[in-house]
């Protein structure tokens, strides 16, 4: 049902506007900060509890109908997290400890809006509100996860409320056809959709938190859009030529630029289970190109989970635990490479990046125990077990990484680029011993997480000369020619 939806505002304008190419559609992503309703951070004697919410990344997929030179109808469908986080800091005999226990609910918001452009050249600014309402993955479920030191439940009140968008930003053509848009929005959650309620198991009334997501959030974010409008036929000259090609030259000069890029882990090296997911990073970097030489600095994040596994009976994974943690980094980077089209502007080239974390919680503790069964097969397991996370740790604070890459010019604007490479270097960040009883066979692990392994990538670069001064006169002059 969903997708029905989705399909239907998206395809929509197209039908209404069927021979009339005014159409446009804009793929857009940033980082977003969620905005939680959450009681007072609740602590006793030996024992803390905090609510969290880390960036997360929306991604969305518009439809825009004109209606004249300066409005269009907007249809929006992005998809969301609203993560529920909880942080227990506890005071032990062996001092202070931290875990933090992840939730995550997601979220589809289904908007229509307006969109008013102000035209200044080759660039417009733009404002954009916008209304309508946001599915809750978690609609009408309970999720209760307990422990013997701990209870967690997510409970669903609402499975759709109602939303308020508002949004600004500016636009930057890349020829006729198709833009650049890089702006900020801010939604409105209208109402209550979830609550996380998470208690600790010490007998006292106060060691609770409750958490409530109404869909509010902050973002900034960065679009690629494309205009259906057939280009006018007119005859090709001399001007066209050199109009274009001063265009592609200004895109490919040296100077300063700016990427962003992100990627997820293929394989951790030594790990017996799938953990493409267990591992993802965005990085955004300022750089600076000198012929085919080209140099980056920048802030990354990385969220990994910490993980170990028990296999039993011939069962693979009986027992998977994940651990989350982040890591923040500062990712300096040199790269080299060979044009291999002048058409496309294309590139193949090798890169070479030194990591230096200056942030994470690497060093926390942390620990819990369950009980349970599992009946695999008509056959029941009884288990009992217990993990503790490593605290201290003081691993090495620098990583690498190397790879070889390939970019091609895109709208006119900027570059796509993807990369294959492997991280090396990395100690050990995180360390976790359990040890379990599954139907009488006693079992101890120790799982050690490593930022190690490889990667696929994929990033935008955007060259500043695209929207500098310098280009909107030179594009002004061989417009007139």
């Amino acid at each position: 049902m969903k997708w029905v939806i989705i399909l239907f505002l998206n395809l929509i304008f197209g039908l209404l506007a069927n021979g009339q190419s005014k159409v446009s559609f804009e793929i857009s992503g940033g980082p977003a900060k969620n905005w939680i309703q959450t009681s007072n951070a609740l602590s006793s004697l030996n024992s803390k509890i905090e609510a969290a919410s880390p960036i997360q990344f929306n991604f969305s997929l518009n439809s825009l109908f004109r209606t004249s030179s300066r409005w269009q109808v907007v249809a929006e469908t992005e998809f969301a997290k609203t993560p529920f986080n909880v942080i227990v800091y506890s005071q032990t005999s062996t001092g202070l400890t931290t875990a933090t226990s992840v939730k995550k609910v997601n979220l589809t918001n289904l908007r229509l809006g307006t969109r008013y452009e102000l035209n200044k050249d080759r660039v417009s600014y733009y404002v954009q509100p916008a209304i309508g309402f946001v599915i809750s993955s978690n609609r009408n479920k309970t999720d209760s996860d307990s422990t013997s030191d701990r209870i967690s439940i997510v409970q669903s009140i609402n499975p759709v409320g109602f939303i308020a968008k508002a949004e600004a930003g500016v636009k930057v053509f890349a020829g006729e056809k198709n833009y650049v848009l890089l702006g900020i929005r801010h939604q409105f959650g209208l109402s209550r959709l979830d609550n996380r309620t998470f208690k600790l198991n010490t007998g006292m009334p106060f060691d609770r938190i409750s958490i409530t997501s109404s869909a509010s959030y902050s973002s900034l974010f960065l679009s690629l859009g494309f205009t259906a409008t057939k280009p006018r036929k007119k005859t090709i000259n001399r001007a066209d030529n050199e109009r274009k090609s001063i265009r592609s030259g200004l895109l490919d000069i040296n100077g300063t630029y700016g990427f962003l890029q992100g990627g997820l882990r293929l394989r951790e090296i030594g790990f017996q289970f799938p953990s493409i997911a267990h591992l993802g990073f965005t990085n955004l970097s300022i750089g600076h190109k000198v012929n085919n030489f080209y140099g980056e600095l920048g802030f990354g994040i990385v969220n990994i989970n910490s993980i170990y596994q028990i296999d039993h009976d011939g069962h693979e994974a009986f027992i998977l635990h994940r651990e989350p943690s982040t890591i923040r980094y500062i990712p300096a980077t040199l790269k080299y490479s060979i044009p291999i089209s002048r058409r496309t502007k294309s590139r193949v080239g090798f890169s070479a990046t030194a990591n230096y974390i200056f942030s994470g919680d690497y060093y926390s503790g942390g620990g819990g125990s369950e009980t349970g069964s599992r009946t695999i097969n008509g056959v029941t397991y009884s288990f009992t077990g217990d993990y503790q996370v490593e605290s201290g740790l003081q691993p090495r604070k620098t990583f690498f990484n190397a790879g070889i890459y390939a970019e091609r010019d895109v709208l006119n604007v900027g570059f796509i680029n993807f990369k294959l490479s492997t991280n090396f270097g990395s100690d050990v960040h995180r360390r976790i011993r359990a040890n379990y009883n599954i139907a009488g066979v006693q079992y101890s692990v120790t799982s050690e997480s490593r930022l190690n392994g490889f990667f696929a990538e994929f990033g935008f670069r955007m060259p500043f000369s695209v929207v500098s001064k310098r280009q909107k006169k030179v594009q002004k002059l061989i417009s007139e020619f």
